[in-house]
């Protein structure tokens, strides 16, 4: 996989946004072209912010944005969400809430989402496992997407308190 954003810094501002579904080829190309627009002209306090965006999976948006010499004001975040939302309110779909769960059952499966009980009641079913593949979304900088990824075993994450047995024994399945 080539590198994500390679114009960018390590320190680059990143936000995870996670659509309701997956969408088509189609659909996701069209929200990047509405994004790339908006990239093109995006300011913080007439400053120019470089960003860039990518889909993972054709369900997860990454946008990362950097000033020179200073952080993207709280209006220069705001004009990148009402772009996003805007362009999935025309495009019929919605973002996930950022409580909920983002996983795949194996790393072949598809991306879903959950809400935290739904999530723990899978978790104690037995219907998800130690190996579960949880997509964090508290990183905040590039730097820290590019060193620890976004796809991590539910077992190194906070979900793994849902599964039964003790730590040791959801570590080392």
């Amino acid at each position: 996989m080539k590198p994500l954003f390679p114009s960018l810094p390590d320190h680059a501002s990143l936000w995870v946004w996670v659509a309701d579904r997956k969408l088509d080829a189609e659909a996701s190309e069209e929200v990047l072209e509405r994004l790339r627009s908006f990239l093109g002209a995006w300011t913080s306090h007439g400053r120019a912010v470089r960003g860039d965006a990518a889909f993972i999976d054709h369900t997860i948006l990454l946008i990362a944005g950097d000033v020179e010499a200073g952080d993207i004001s709280g209006c220069g975040i705001d004009k990148s969400v009402h772009a996003i939302e805007s362009a999935a309110a025309d495009l019929g779909f919605e973002w996930v809430s950022g409580l909920d769960v983002v996983f795949s059952r194996s790393e072949d499966a598809p991306i879903e989402t959950a809400s935290r009980a739904d999530f723990r009641r899978l978790a104690k079913t037995g219907e998800l496992g130690a190996k579960t593949v949880i997509y964090e979304r508290s990183a905040t900088t590039l730097g820290r997407l590019r060193s620890q990824g976004i796809a991590t075993a539910a077992s190194d994450t906070w979900t793994a308190r849902y599964f039964s047995g003790n730590a040791e024994e959801i570590r080392n399945p």
